[in-house]
């Protein structure tokens, strides 16, 4: 899902990690042997075909990771313990379009929690080509087929860090633009 590969993608660049997304097109043309890494996130379902050019990656002596979740392992995959379900999980339990405070500290913990795990089975194949200091701004860049991306994920806003809320709404004060008391501008009479 979306959001799996959204989740991937931030404990990536949390990590340090620059990506690309391989997609179904590049598979079927063989650029998996570009990579010295695959990570299929979450396997639902697969194409015969798809499943055969990861498992031909896999025995070729390229790194394929999936993710807890899966339910289709390709030959020569191993299985990590992150699970990539922590947007996932977030959207159910708090409903939300956008992350809502408390949505938001638990989407960033959770990853907190499972990036070691990646971070072990990635770097005995490929170095981050960063050391982030902080893990309070995401971003990550990349491409899928012709189509260029970029992610950012801000954890410093909204105000779940502690500050008064206008409202004392907990749930929704950052998606619903309200202030904190940071962020309040003098208002003329």
């Amino acid at each position: 899902s979306l959001n799996t590969l959204h989740s991937a993608l931030l404990q990536l660049a949390m990590l340090g990690y620059s990506v690309e997304i391989l997609t179904e097109r590049k598979l079927e043309a063989g650029d998996a042997s570009r990579f010295k890494a695959v990570i299929a996130p979450q396997v639902y379902y697969i194409k015969a075909e798809h499943q055969k050019a990861l498992e031909e990656y896999a025995a070729k002596g390229g790194t394929l990771l999936v993710g807890s979740a899966t339910r289709i392992t390709p030959k020569g995959a191993k299985t990590i313990q992150g699970d990539f379900q922590e947007i996932a999980l977030a959207k159910f339990q708090w409903s939300f379009q956008g992350p809502v405070d408390l949505a938001s500290a638990y989407i960033q913990s959770e990853m907190r929690r499972q990036a070691p795990a990646l971070r072990q089975a990635l770097e005995p194949v490929v170095q981050p080509f960063a050391r982030p200091r902080t893990d309070s701004l995401l971003i990550q860049t990349g491409e899928a087929g012709e189509a260029r991306y970029t992610v950012v994920c801000n954890f410093l806003y909204p105000s779940w860090m502690g500050t008064t809320r206008l409202t004392d709404n907990q749930q929704v004060s950052g998606p619903t633009g309200e202030a904190n008391e940071s962020t309040l501008m003098p208002q003329k009479p």
